[in-house]
């Protein structure tokens, strides 16, 4: 079991009334809102005995507040390959060390939900073809209950099957499975076409969504510099499980965009035995893990 969690974040506002603060943010040195930073930093997914988590206050580079789960998928991807990582250490399979690590019933459901559509199966999670490396990996995030700007997230987990070219270092997500508890259902299909497309969102931040600079300057300014996730790059496969209740309705549109990127990332380390801790996952980003 994990006895403590430290867990340290440098993040800009991604609130407009927030950004017009900044100098007096500068001079006090942090931003007294910095729950407003978090982005599931201080996540609700595992209540660890001992837990710290710092937030640090940095000036924004680019305007990124309309973007869906602006903070969330750099710091679940940072705590979920990390349970991976402990999972290994501990030798215990990574499904069953989440569900070792939660309390909270709801979010125990959508994991185990989510791996029984995928089939899940404690061991070996990978395979090999020749250059073509298999792989299978998890990532969740639980319910944002108290979520400090008004409103309420989806309890989800995501579970991917991936193909790792390890001469390229082209990753392909074949399959994804995706599970969801957002309260009352008011609009099923509705609330499908937000985690289809969430899903497929979170895949292509994870794959490819990048912004370059020269030196101050953005140099990503069209779609060929900026590319994102392509028809024929979607996975062949979304499975979804959803979880209707009498709870009231929590928010959909954000979490389906959290869990992509970690789930590939450990899908990737199932498939090659490379840890990649940066995204995008881009194909020199793998290759050069790969060679170690």
């Amino acid at each position: 079991m994990v006895s403590a969690w430290q867990f340290e974040n440098w993040s800009a506002s991604h609130s407009t009334g927030e950004s017009g603060n900044m100098l007096a943010w500068r001079a006090l040195g942090s931003n007294p809102s910095h729950l407003r930073l978090s982005g599931a930093a201080e996540t609700p997914t595992y209540p660890f005995v001992n837990q710290k988590v710092v937030s640090h206050y940095t000036e924004e580079i680019v305007r990124a507040v309309y973007m869906r789960s602006v903070g969330g998928i750099q710091n679940v991807f940072a705590i979920e390959s990390m349970m991976d990582m402990l999972a290994e250490k501990a030798g215990v399979d990574p499904v069953e060390f989440r569900l070792r690590h939660l309390s909270d019933e709801r979010t125990k459901t959508v994991l185990r939900a989510t791996a029984d559509l995928a089939k899940w199966k404690p061991g070996s999670q990978a395979g090999s073809n020749g250059d073509l490396a298999t792989g299978r990996g998890v990532a969740l995030i639980g319910g944002a209950r108290s979520a400090p700007w008004g409103y309420a997230l989806a309890y989800t987990t995501t579970i991917v099957d991936v193909d790792v070219n390890k001469q390229t270092g082209a990753i392909r997500v074949r399959r994804a499975y995706v599970g969801f508890d957002a309260g009352m259902i008011v609009n099923p299909d509705g609330l499908r076409n937000q985690i289809e497309g969430g899903t497929i969102m979170g895949i292509s931040r994870a794959l490819k969504e990048e912004v370059t600079f020269r030196g101050r300057s953005v140099t990503s300014s069209d779609w060929r510099r900026y590319p994102v996730l392509r028809f024929t790059e979607a996975p062949d496969v979304i499975e979804i499980v959803t979880l209707d209740n009498d709870h009231p309705p929590l928010g959909a549109g954000e979490p389906p965009n959290v869990t992509p990127a970690a789930a590939i990332a450990n899908a990737v380390y199932a498939a090659t035995g490379a840890r990649i801790t940066a995204l995008p996952l881009k194909p020199e980003r793998v290759r050069a893990a790969l060679k170690g």
